[in-house]
Parts: C-alpha cells; sequence; structure tokens
C-alpha cells in the first residue's frame, strides 16, 4: 500500500514537472516570439523615420533652391549640396523651358543617416525676362562695346547672341537658344539653352487697377509717391525729371511709346520704377544714367528699346528688339527679386 501511494505521487510530481517545461517552452516561445515582432516593429518605424528625415532634406532642398534663385540672384543652372548636421541635401536646378518657358526643373536628394536617401523633383515658376540685365526676344547683334560685370545674369536671348566688339567685357554670363559669339571677354556661356517666356501685357488689368488715368499724351516732369503707384496712359509718354530722381515704387504702363529725356536714379533703396509698353521705350542721348526695369513686348514680336547714348544701365531692359549705337555698361539690379518683381506688377507675375 505505502509503495503504491509513493509511486501515484511520484507520477504526479513528474506529470508537474513536464507540464512547467512545457509552459516554460511555451512561454519562451512566444517571448521570443514578441521580441521579434517588436525588433521588426522597431526596425520599419526607424526606417519609416529616416525615409520621412529624408524626404524632409530633400524638401528643404527644394526651398533652398528656389529662394537662391529668385531671391538671392544666382543663374541656372544652379547646384548645391548643404548640410544640415542631421543630413545633408543635394540639389540642382535647371532651365524647364522644353517643357513650358519660363520653368524650372528643381531635383533635390535628402540623406540622412547613412540611408540611399529620397528623391524628390518639382516643376515651378522659372526665370522671366527681367531677371537678366539685357533680355531679348530675337537675334541680338552688335558692334558696340557692351560692359556687364555686375550681377550673376547678364545677357539672354531667344535666338544668336553675336557681339563683335573687342572691347566686350560680360562676366555675368550669356544665354541664348542658339550660338554664342563674343569677341572680347565672356563668361560664363551657354549656347543652345531652353526659350524662355515674353508675357503678353494684360492692359485691361493695368487700367482697371490704376491709380491715376491718362488718355493723352503726357509730360512727366517728377515721380514721387509715398505708397506703390501705377499710372496708365492712354497715348505717347515723354519723361524728363526736373531732379532726375525718383521716389517710391511706381510702375508707368502707356499704350504708345515712351520717351526717356533725362537720367532715371532712385532716390534710395526702396524706390523702383517700371516701363512697360508694346511699342518703343526710346532712351535719349541725355538719358546716360538709368536706373529702372523696361519692358516692351507684343505678341506679333515688335516691341522695341533704343539706347541712343552713352548709357550706364541698372536694372533689366527686355524687349522683342533692342539697339544700341553707343558703348553701354549694364548692371541688373540686385533688388529685382520676386517680391518687388510682383509688387511692381511686371508681366506674367
Amino acid at each position: 500500500m505505502c509503495k503504491m501511494l509513493t509511486k501515484h505521487i511520484d507520477n504526479k510530481r513528474g506529470a508537474a514537472y513536464m507540464l512547467a517545461l512545457v509552459t516554460l517552452l511555451v512561454g519562451c516561445v512566444l517571448a521570443l516570439a514578441m521580441l521579434r515582432a517588436g525588433n521588426a516593429y522597431f526596425m520599419a518605424e526607424d526606417s519609416r523615420a529616416k525615409k520621412q528625415a529624408d524626404a524632409n532634406l530633400a524638401s528643404a532642398g527644394i526651398e533652398y533652391a528656389y529662394h537662391q534663385v529668385h531671391y538671392n540672384g544666382s543663374p541656372l543652372p544652379f547646384n548645391a549640396t548643404v548640410n544640415l548636421g542631421g543630413g545633408t541635401f543635394t540639389v540642382q536646378a535647371v532651365d524647364d523651358g522644353s517643357r513650358d518657358p519660363s520653368t524650372m526643373l528643381i531635383t533635390s536628394t535628402g540623406v540622412s543617416g547613412g540611408n540611399s536617401g529620397v528623391t524628390i523633383k518639382r516643376v515651378t515658376v522659372g526665370l522671366l525676362p527681367y531677371h537678366y540685365a539685357w533680355c531679348q526676344n530675337s537675334r541680338i547683334s552688335s558692334g558696340v562695346q557692351v560692359t556687364s560685370t555686375a550681377g550673376t545674369r547678364g545677357i539672354r536671348c531667344n535666338s544668336d547672341v553675336i557681339l563683335t566688339s573687342f572691347n566686350t567685357n560680360i562676366s555675368t554670363g550669356i544665354w541664348s537658344t542658339g550660338l554664342c559669339l563674343a569677341f572680347g571677354y565672356s563668361s560664363p556661356s551657354y549656347s543652345y539653352n531652353v526659350p524662355i517666356a515674353f508675357p503678353e501685357i494684360n492692359f485691361a488689368s493695368y487700367r482697371s487697377a490704376a491709380g491715376s488715368v491718362y488718355n493723352s499724351n503726357v509730360l512727366i516732369t517728377s515721380l514721387q509717391s509715398s505708397q506703390p503707384a501705377l499710372i496708365w496712359i492712354n497715348g505717347n509718354a515723354t519723361i524728363n525729371l526736373t531732379t532726375a530722381t525718383y521716389r517710391g515704387s511706381i510702375t508707368i504702363v502707356c499704350t504708345g511709346n515712351i520717351t526717356v529725356q533725362s537720367n532715371l536714379i532712385k532716390q534710395n533703396n526702396n524706390s523702383y520704377l517700371a516701363l512697360i509698353t508694346e511699342k518703343t521705350i526710346n532712351l535719349e542721348s541725355a538719358a546716360s544714367n538709368v536706373s529702372a526695369t523696361l519692358y516692351a513686348h507684343k505678341s506679333n514680336n515688335s516691341g522695341s528699346i533704343q539706347v541712343n547714348g552713352f548709357t550706364v544701365f541698372t536694372g533689366s531692359m527686355a524687349a522683342d528688339s533692342i539697339s544700341i549705337n553707343s558703348p553701354v555698361t549694364l548692371q541688373r539690379d540686385s533688388r529685382l527679386n520676386l517680391d518687388v518683381m510682383r509688387q511692381l506688377r511686371l508681366p506674367g507675375l
């Protein structure tokens, strides 16, 4: 009887031992499974976080290139690699005029933590004629001395550029859709570039927004304004300032010709002047120092600018055709960023 009881107890102990062992094994298996699942979740979250960091860096590169081109005067093509501590973005912005004139394609790759990175591409507004000191919608051919050494964006045209004066000195660049041939010195030079858009002038929009309206030929002897001013002239305009200086942000839109008979000098760094017409802007010989944005364009490409004397020009002159009969020094105004262009209500903005 005692032996049978002892055997029964031993059997119960053996069963309990086996149950405990099985429970331990099952617990270990479950724990390992949970660890593997947790590790997989952690790895997935870590990968997602790194991809998001890469995407954020790539987006930062897009904004960086846009700002550099439109606000800091960087020319196209633009390339940069920037280390932000937690990662790096490499960005390139190029003219994308074969898709749509005056657009640019920005490609940015962000890399953090040694990953392969994330690349973002964006097509956005590119350079317009006002981004250049001299922009022409037709072939440029001149034997006159041209000097352009201030800034980064000098001459651009939708055809060939042929400058035959050996006194040519251009360090601000030449961009053309055809050949670039300049005697003297010119650099950089980009031949067979994509076209740039010359936006149409919306006269009805200007007329409705104008603060001052004239329905006849006008002689302007003073340009002074404490607020951004838009002047509409249905006729010809002659500008002959008695003080040679203007103050404020002023845009003059004219249905006829605009003739400048005096210097146009900004009074301070908050002063801007834009002259816009579909016909001709004529800088006479007395206008030897001009700081302004000149734009002459018509849908049949007949808008023109004529420079009739030795001139130091600061700003941007853009037209379907531009003629210069004496040496000219071109200086693009570095203040002409996208915000200023919009304030001046330049076409296309």
